[in-house]
């Protein structure tokens, strides 16, 4: 899962996310995240299909053979895995990611 971070937060371990930025905010507690959510400090990202966004639609379709529809799965996925089950490599992968990140930041 994806969050919007709405108000900046430090951890004890000394990471910080920045208003405006977009985290898995891997580290943080699950029942510090629900405590978050709560306050509206932070808001989960709703990830548009991959089909949706802008030369994408027979990519999409790729990647649905894959089980993976919408960004945030694209971006959680396994690189490694997915370029030894698709037509690209980890490099083109990497390349894509960005370029999908873009619609949920």
């Amino acid at each position: 899962m994806l969050y919007r971070i709405h108000s900046a937060i430090g951890t004890n371990a000394g990471i910080r996310y920045e208003k405006g930025s977009v985290s898995s905010l891997a580290g943080i507690s699950l029942n510090s995240i629900n405590v978050l959510l709560s306050k509206q400090v932070i808001t989960e990202v709703m990830a548009p299909p991959l089909f949706v966004l802008p030369g994408w639609q027979e990519r999409a379709k790729v990647f649905t053979q894959a089980g993976i529809v919408d960004v945030i799965q694209f971006i959680d996925s396994d690189l490694i895995e997915l370029s030894s089950r698709l037509k690209y490599t980890v490099k083109e992968l990497e390349v894509m990611v960005l370029e999908v990140m873009q619609f949920i930041s």
